[in-house]
């Protein structure tokens, strides 16, 4: 006999509520009908999400409508697309309707009265709960006069509300969340009073004529009729000297430089010369070619926009120079073969009046394509360390930034480096060794003031020589000086001092 009971439940189909879900549940025996299929333990249920909003993004617009809302919630996908009664401002429809997915739409507001409104979604499952809100307002804008500000930013202009209030104290403005925006970018807004406030001017990369608005909660109001024309602004031109002849190319740094026409010959400018070429690479960097101009001067360093011209200062300058080379006019100038420190004066230019000014000028000396150490002494004077050599003459180059001055060759002397003993009686007769630099071959010819000297090497050397002091006429100094196995004569240096004394 067949149970009524088992009966009713395999034809029950029941439909319940629960805690914000449609809940169908639907007994095994009506699924599997077949006798031998198999039926699961319990009931199955399948669950459709509630309709749920938890945030607006924005929470704020215009009473005119049109701001685009992105609604984040649960449910979404249950919702009749084609009815813009789904999503409600109030107890208006949206005027467009996008579901992007389950947890997401794009709701389009409808025009509304100045105040907050309850946001709903309805769909299938029901309706959402009344908790999320959105404010109409009504935009207000800001009037300045015209100003020119720099395209660095910093500057600060007073601007004068229109179409309402920006709260009657510091802490009603805060609480209403003002900021501005100065040719679309964002800056901060500081409250005066109830109609007036005070906007930073931001940095910009374009140097132009911008116009002002105040942003209440990402609404902004309309834009002013009067402008902050941004001017360009230099900030560091490098290097900041270069040959007179022109050629070079110089990086200007600085701000605003978008705003160039780079086909505006006219609008990089060095002194009244217009630049040779230039490249705007950014907002921050312009490329030019700098013209010819006299050797000493120095010019300003000029960009122009169509807004303004960047100002005059120290760092917007370029100086013209000559190549600097070593000078050896007098031609006593010779480097020791020893090598070591020699100082030499300059020509064609100065070093600097200070080390600081000299480290400045990034000047160095190069052998070939050798760095030499190179150090400050005067304006006219620098110090280079040279190695030990054994060519017969080298030739030097002074560098200032990349610009090199002439090449200047000098000979490579022969000098005596060392000697064991400086001094002796007039009779002479002690024994001393003396170590020379750049002898070539061999050394001969050794004399003590005019008296000449019998000196031999030591065993498989070249530099050291034992030599028999020469007696002298009379007590005093003397140089002690040799000819090197190429024919030059040593040139002397206190190494090569030596005494004769009339006291045993």
């Amino acid at each position: 006999m067949r149970n009524p009971t088992r009966a009713r439940r395999g034809a029950a189909l029941v439909t319940a509520a629960v805690a914000g879900f449609s809940v169908i549940v639907v007994h095994p025996g009506v699924v599997f009908s077949a006798a031998s299929s198999p039926a699961p333990d319990r009931p199955r249920a399948a669950v459709a999400a509630a309709l749920t909003v938890k945030s607006l993004t924005p929470a704020t617009g215009s009473v005119t409508g049109g701001t685009a809302v992105t609604i984040r919630g649960t449910g979404f996908l249950g919702l009749d697309r084609s009815d813009l009664e789904s999503v409600k401002f109030g107890d208006a429809a949206a005027i467009r309707l996008v579901v992007k997915s389950d947890i997401e739409l794009l709701a389009i507001t409808p025009p509304g009265e100045l105040g907050t409104v309850t946001v709903t979604v309805t769909g299938s499952a029901g309706e959402s709960d009344a908790t999320a809100e959105f404010d109409y307002r009504e935009a207000i804008g800001v009037e300045i006069e015209s100003v020119e500000a720099s395209a660095a930013g910093g500057e600060q202009i007073v601007g004068t509300v229109v179409g309402g209030t920006v709260g009657d104290s510091v802490a009603a403005f805060r609480t209403m969340k003002y900021t501005a925006s100065v040719g679309g970018v964002a800056t901060t807004a500081a409250w005066i009073d109830a109609t007036h406030v005070k906007i930073t001017v931001p940095p910009t990369d374009t140097a132009k004529a911008a116009t002002v608005a105040l942003v209440q909660g990402g609404l902004a109001g309309p834009q002013s009729t009067g402008t902050v024309n941004y001017y360009p602004v230099v900030t560091r031109v490098s290097p900041t000297r270069v040959e007179a002849a022109g050629g070079a190319t110089v990086q200007i740094a600085g701000a605003g430089f978008l705003g160039v026409d780079e086909s505006d010959a006219d609008a990089v400018t060095f002194g009244d010369t217009p630049a040779t070429s230039f490249t705007v690479e950014s907002g921050g960097q312009i490329n030019a070619v700098v013209p010819a101009g006299d050797t000493g001067a120095s010019v300003a360093v000029t960009v122009t926009t169509t807004s303004g011209v960047s100002p005059a200062s120290d760092a917007a300058k370029l100086g013209y120079r000559g190549p600097i080379s070593l000078d050896t006019a007098d031609g006593t100038q010779f480097i020791r073969a020893s090598g070591g420190q020699h100082t030499f004066a300059v020509t064609g230019g100065t070093l600097g009046d200070t080390a600081k000014a000299f480290a400045a000028e990034k000047i160095i000396v190069k052998r070939g394509n050798q760095k030499l150490t190179t150090s400050y002494v005067d304006a006219t004077h620098l110090r280079v360390s040279l190695p030990a050599l054994t060519v017969e003459s080298v030739s030097l180059t002074v560098m200032q930034d990349l610009m090199a001055g002439p090449a200047v060759t000098l000979p490579v002397l022969p000098v005596i480096t060392n000697m064991s003993s400086v001094s002796d009686t007039v009779a002479g007769g002690r024994s001393v060794k003396i170590t020379v630099a750049g002898a070539g071959t061999g050394a001969t010819d050794f004399t003590f003031g005019e008296a000449a000297a019998t000196c031999t090497p030591l065993p498989k050397s070249t530099t050291i020589y034992t030599c028999i002091v020469p007696a002298a006429v009379e007590p005093g100094p003397v140089r002690v000086g040799f000819t090197a196995g190429g024919g030059a004569a040593s040139r002397f240096t206190p190494a090569a001092a030596f005494s004769y004394t009339d006291i045993d």
